[in-house]
């Protein structure tokens, strides 16, 4: 069935009272005498219209970029490569042992993204023009964890540096996974402690925080089919005061459709049954009594951002827990 994709460019304000409010939507790119701007003042249906296919320019990014891009498929390639070039015994395959299990590509996933409209080609396109991670506080911890684990094995920069095994792993996540492309911003090898601190905190995050960030909530937002519109079946209108409620309904998920997306979004925002929280490692990888002292005070620490943030939610009618530690899963699973 024809389905169709635009790319919408939305002006919103931030008004006093600290509401994001859309006032102005233009639904293709180019400017022209059929490609109207939307604003409230327009007629219902029209400005009900226009915001749905915002949404549905969102829809795409968050599943193909924001979810199956920055973890799932970054963690296969992660996953792969690791297994391939570096023993068990090195001190990176331990650290990242429970972040990347045997991984295999999430069903789930794969199906939502056949649930989603654009052809393969806008898809990849899409997915290959971002490539970036979150901070946050828990970025901060984790970079902490990992730079006090790669001190007990790396004495200097030139330990780093001599560390043939390291050198290999990143340059075939380089030019295998990301084939060589130097936008990506990967390395093919490091020069100092900080260089290979930084690079697995990335990975790290992107495979649990990152992940939780952008899957655990994915039924709460998109349960309801216009805020979550996963495809558009009729063109976007050319002109004003032409759209009726009968429009809508026939450019938005025929019945059947909408129960295989809901379907999806809700397994999705499942935590895994073999579920392990960030900071776990049931492996045991780690016979260092400092490297176990390490992961002791991970732990912690990610107990107190957890008290943290439910004193934050405390009193708030729309309370984020997303990001608590308990929440987070050690690897990217569904």
């Amino acid at each position: 069935m024809q389905q169709y994709l635009e790319a919408p460019m939305c002006l919103s304000y931030l008004i006093p009272s600290n509401e994001f409010v859309p006032i102005a939507i233009q639904i293709k790119q180019l400017p022209g005498p059929q490609n109207p701007i939307f604003f409230p003042t327009d007629s219902k249906y029209d400005w009900l219209l226009a915001k749905i296919y915002v949404r549905h320019a969102d829809t795409q990014v968050h599943q193909l970029v924001s979810h199956l891009l920055n973890t799932h498929l970054f963690a296969e390639v992660y996953c792969i490569v690791t297994l391939r070039k570096l023993p068990s015994a090195h001190p990176v395959f331990k650290v990242l042992s429970d972040a990347l299990p045997v991984y295999c590509t999430e069903q789930g996933s794969l199906a939502g993204v056949r649930s989603i409209a654009g052809s393969r080609q806008s898809s990849i396109s899409s997915t290959a023009a971002h490539f970036h991670c979150f901070r946050g506080t828990i970025w901060d911890l984790v970079h902490r964890f990992v730079a006090n684990i790669v001190d007990i094995y790396y004495k200097s920069n030139a330990s780093v540096q001599e560390d043939e095994e390291i050198h290999e792993w990143a340059k075939e996540i380089f030019t295998e996974g990301f084939l060589a492309k130097q936008y990506s911003g990967f390395p093919t090898s490091f020069s100092t402690k900080d260089d290979l601190i930084k690079y697995l905190t990335m990975v790290i995050f992107s495979c649990s925080a990152q992940h939780s960030a952008v899957n655990a909530g994915q039924f709460d937002w998109g349960s309801w089919v216009r805020n979550n519109p996963s495809t558009m079946q009729k063109p976007a209108p050319t002109e004003k005061g032409k759209v009726t409620e009968e429009d809508i309904l026939n450019t938005l998920l025929m019945k059947s459709a909408s129960v295989l997306v809901l379907a999806t979004i809700h397994l999705l925002s499942q935590p895994s049954p073999s579920k392990t929280r960030l900071g776990t490692y049931m492996e045991q990888c780690f016979i260092e009594q400092r490297a176990k002292e390490c992961i002791e005070k991970f732990q912690e620490a990610l107990m107190k951002i957890e008290n943290e943030i439910k004193k934050r939610n405390e009193g708030l009618d729309l309370k984020y827990t997303y990001l608590i530690p308990r929440v987070i899963e050690n690897s990217v699973a569904m």
